[in-house]
């Protein structure tokens, strides 16, 4: 007779599939632990594993990020260009006041 898994025990091993994907996103994304940072107070330390963990998380469920490289970010601000006196007002801010 098959055994059928108790409440706790889905819980516990779906818990167990949860801190195996954050591990495995904190080794893909090199995201540190706390503990590389020493004298820094328990307060703190807690704020910074907060802060880790969740992006450890988004990196479990999203994948890990990469910088747009420096050439393409220009081209993200494009459709300001169709506005009309954008290209004053940008001229203009990068002038020197007089």
């Amino acid at each position: 007779m098959m055994r059928v898994a108790s409440s706790d025990e889905r819980r516990a091993e779906s818990w167990t599939a949860v801190r195996t994907a954050l591990q495995a996103a904190r080794r893909a994304a090199g995201i540190p632990s706390p503990d590389i940072w020493a004298g820094i107070s328990a307060d703190e330390r807690a704020y910074r594993k907060r802060v880790l963990d969740d992006i450890a998380r988004r990196v479990a469920e999203e994948g890990v990020h990469t910088a747009v490289p420096g050439d393409d970010r220009g081209r993200q601000f494009m459709p300001f260009a169709a506005l009309k006196g954008h290209d004053d007002i940008v001229r203009d801010s990068q002038e020197p006041m007089r």
